[in-house]
């Protein structure tokens, strides 16, 4: 996915009083779709074919992911309501 590319999707709400972003790019590579979602930290995650998000990055821990960080409740709701009940790449949901 070129960063310059504009989202094919974006939604924006407000979770716990902070404004939160979820952009869906239909183009990628490697994946159906890729998933932004930004609040105090960025979340980038591949959705494969199945309608399973993987974890790609996250600015929560240094960039790319190499241990499995456990994600953020808003992290989860925002993919939930998006259709995307199951996520791989992480410990867990806090």
């Amino acid at each position: 996915m070129s960063r310059a590319q504009s989202p094919d999707r974006t939604v924006s709400e407000s979770i716990g009083g902070k404004d939160a972003t979820l952009e869906v790019y239909d183009a990628d590579p490697d994946f159906e779709a890729r998933i932004r979602i930004e609040r105090e930290d960025r979340w980038e995650f591949g959705l494969h074919e199945d309608g399973v998000a993987e974890l790609l990055t996250t600015t929560a821990v240094d960039g790319t992911v190499h241990a499995k960080p456990t994600i953020p409740q808003w992290v989860a709701d925002s993919l939930y309501e998006v259709e995307i009940p199951e996520i791989i790449g992480i410990a867990g949901v806090a």
